[in-house]
C-alpha cells in the first residue's frame, strides 16, 4: 500500500460477506486512499457491488469489520454515516412522478434537522450539483419522463448534493452515451482534484478506469488479486488471471495512459 492508503479513512479489515450458504467476499482487506479515485474492476459476480455495500455499512459481515476514521461503521448512526459517505447503488429507485429537483433535494437529508426550514445554502448546493451533472434544465421534470441517461445523471446529482467527503458509486456511467460517460468520469476526476473527494467506483470499462482512476483494484471470486496504480495493474498477466482474456497493452501517445486491446 502507498502512503495515501496508509492514512486511509475508510478501511475493510479481513471482512467476509455471504448470502445464505455462499460466501461472496473472503477475508478481504483494503484501505481506500483518501483524496483519490479508486476503481473496482472484475468479472460479474466477483464481489464488487458487495464490497461497495460493505463500505457503506449496508451488509452484514460474517467476519472482520469496516472502519471510518478508526470507528467501526456499526457504531455510527445512519444519519451520521451519511454525512461522511454517499452511496449510489447500481439500480436506485424513486417514484416516477418525483421531480428531478425534489430528488436532488433528498441528498440534503443527513444535514438537516427535523422541522428545520429549507435554507438558501441547501438550494445553492442542489443547484450546483444539478449544474455539474447537466440536469439543471430538468429540475421540474418528473423522473418518469427522463431517458435512462438523464435519470442516471439526476441520481448522481442527488449523491453530490449530500456533500459527503467519500463517494461510493456502483457503475455510475450505466445508461450513459459515450460523451456523457466521459463527462461524468471527468467530473469525478475534478471532484478528487479540486475538492479533495475520495471516490470508490465500480467500473466495467478497463480503459476508462486506466484513464480516470488513481488506483485500480482487481477482484475475482471475492478476493483482491491486485491493487495499485493503473500502469502497474493494467498488465496482460493480471487481466488474463481476472478476466480470462488475452490483452495487448498500448499507451496513449499523448499522455502515456495504458490502453487495453482485449480478445478471447
Amino acid at each position: 500500500m502507498s502512503d495515501a492508503a496508509g492514512t486511509a479513512r475508510l478501511r475493510a479489515h479481513a471482512i467476509s460477506v455471504g448470502y445464505r450458504s455462499r460466501d461472496v467476499l473472503h477475508d478481504l482487506t483494503l484501505a481506500v486512499p483518501t483524496g483519490q479515485f479508486t476503481a473496482l474492476l472484475g468479472p460479474n459476480g466477483s464481489g464488487k457491488s458487495t464490497l461497495l455495500r460493505a463500505f457503506a455499512g449496508l451488509t452484514t459481515l460474517r467476519a472482520g469489520e469496516v472502519t471510518l476514521d478508526g470507528h467501526a461503521l456499526s457504531t455510527l448512526s445512519r444519519r451520521r454515516l451519511a454525512q461522511y459517505l454517499s452511496l449510489l447503488p447500481q439500480t436506485p429507485h424513486a417514484p416516477d412522478d418525483l421531480a428531478v429537483g425534489d430528488l436532488v433535494a433528498q441528498g440534503r437529508y443527513p444535514h438537516r434537522r427535523l422541522f428545520t426550514p429549507w435554507s438558501s445554502q441547501d438550494q445553492a448546493i442542489c443547484n450546483d450539483a444539478m449544474r455539474l451533472t447537466d440536469v439543471d434544465d430538468l429540475a421540474a421534470r418528473p423522473l418518469g419522463r427522463l431517458s435512462g441517461g438523464q435519470r442516471q445523471r439526476a441520481w448522481i446529482a442527488m449523491t453530490l448534493a449530500q456533500s459527503a467527503d467519500i463517494l461510493l458509486l456502483d457503475e455510475p456511467t450505466t445508461y450513459l452515451d459515450i460523451a456523457h460517460q466521459l463527462d461524468i468520469l471527468d467530473l469525478l476526476r475534478r471532484l478528487v482534484r479540486d475538492q479533495g473527494k475520495t471516490i470508490v467506483a465500480v467500473l466495467h470499462d478497463i480503459n476508462h478506469a486506466a484513464r480516470f482512476a488513481d488506483r485500480i483494484c482487481l477482484l475475482k471470486e471475492g478476493r483482491i488479486v491486485s491493487s495499485g496504480a493503473p500502469r502497474d495493474i493494467i498488465q496482460p498477466d493480471s487481466l488474463k488471471e481476472v478476466f480470462s482474456i488475452e490483452a495487448t497493452i498500448l499507451h496513449d501517445p499523448q499522455d502515456g495512459v495504458p490502453v487495453c486491446v482485449a480478445r478471447r
